[in-house]
């Protein structure tokens, strides 16, 4: 909760500071050759509110690569192993970004126009093409491990459904109706427990490829996570189906027991 709260205090301020530089500087080419001092004080400050436009930037990225480091040291799905690795693998990013962000904090007024410029532009570079898909990719194993967590519980449940009507025969209770529900309960969890391991196959792949490919295959993890994610609220529907069948026969998933 912190970790976000940050990040989206990081996300406000840099919202703020873009908008303050885009008004700087259509002041500033209104002014053109003009020699007022209002014109002279905004060309004196436009490096010096792009220095603190790029760090804002940077500040939004590092809380958006904290957020999800924090989420992998919260995880309690992924192993010792593959946290360690995600861990490492986030580190570096933050590395990348505080280097740059050390480059933003010595512009100074006389820094020229053009060593400010390329820095926007590294910054923008790093972001778009080392970053981003690194982010993306611990923040979708993260989702993977809890939703696997999810998929285990749900198979579990259905093997006590099952024990369920073991019990309801023992009292000749007829559970035709819910049998059928709790068979297509069994096949959406067996979809989303398919489409979850199509999706952490795609991550793994996705940790020996690079740019494009990288981003291809990332694509295709997350959106076999989002099929995934779909059976399973499928599955949850169905559940509260079967759930308000069984009590209306007097019978409980606790009967199990």
């Amino acid at each position: 909760k912190e970790a976000r709260e940050a990040f989206m205090k990081a996300k406000q301020d840099f919202a703020a500071e873009k908008k303050a530089f885009a008004e700087l500087k259509a002041e500033l080419k209104a002014c053109g050759d003009d020699e007022t001092e209002e014109c002279a004080q905004a060309r004196a400050e436009i490096t010096l509110k792009a220095k603190v436009m790029i760090i804002a930037s940077l500040d939004m990225m590092l809380e958006h690569v904290q957020k999800v480091r924090a989420s992998i040291e919260e995880s309690e799905h992924m192993t010792a192993e593959e946290a360690a690795e995600a861990l490492e693998a986030i580190d570096a990013k933050i590395a990348e970004l505080e280097a740059l962000k050390a480059e933003a904090e010595a512009i100074t007024s006389e820094t020229d126009k053009k060593t400010v410029q390329d820095l926007a532009k590294r910054v923008a570079t790093t972001w778009k093409t080392s970053v981003k898909a690194e982010v993306e990719h611990r923040a979708g194993f993260v989702m993977a491990s809890r939703m696997g967590g999810i998929v285990v519980k749900s198979e579990r449940l259905g093997v006590k459904l099952e024990h369920v009507l073991e019990v309801a025969a023992e009292k000749g209770i007829d559970t035709a109706a819910v049998q059928a529900d709790i068979d297509k309960f069994h096949a959406l969890v067996a979809e989303a427990q398919e489409q979850h391991a199509k999706a952490v196959a795609a991550f793994e792949a996705a940790s020996t490829l690079t740019g494009e490919e990288r981003n291809a295959k990332l694509k295709e993890a997350n959106a076999a996570l989002k099929a995934a994610q779909t059976k399973l609220k499928e599955a949850h529907t169905v559940l509260k189906d079967i759930t308000a069948a069984l009590r209306q026969k007097q019978l409980d998933v606790d009967d199990a027991s």
